[in-house]
């Protein structure tokens, strides 16, 4: 059902609804580092099953656009473009 013209959508996706998709709307949720003991695989998707496209050293920096799950899609040069998928039990929010 079309809720209308007067319905408030770019703000129901940014609470965490978007429309049709199933999915989370994308977000900024802050800076974090990777916390890890050798290399963290950064992955194509959310999930062990896709492609490794880099490797993370602990200490690296990266900002979360979106959880998914156990996975945050991250963005590492800062653009606020995606560039893959890591698992967020090795990330730390930077100030905690």
């Amino acid at each position: 059902v079309d809720p209308g013209p007067a319905f408030p959508m770019r703000r129901f996706q940014s609470l965490g609804g978007a429309a049709g998709s199933g999915t989370l709307a994308e977000r900024d949720l802050g800076q974090f580092e990777v916390v890890v003991r050798d290399e963290l695989n950064l992955r194509g998707g959310p999930g062990t099953d896709f492609k490794v496209l880099k490797k993370l050293k602990s200490g690296d920096k990266v900002r979360v656009l979106r959880e998914q799950g156990e996975w945050r899609m991250v963005d590492l040069e800062g653009d606020g473009n995606p560039d893959g998928f890591l698992h967020g039990a090795f990330l730390r929010r930077l100030g905690s």
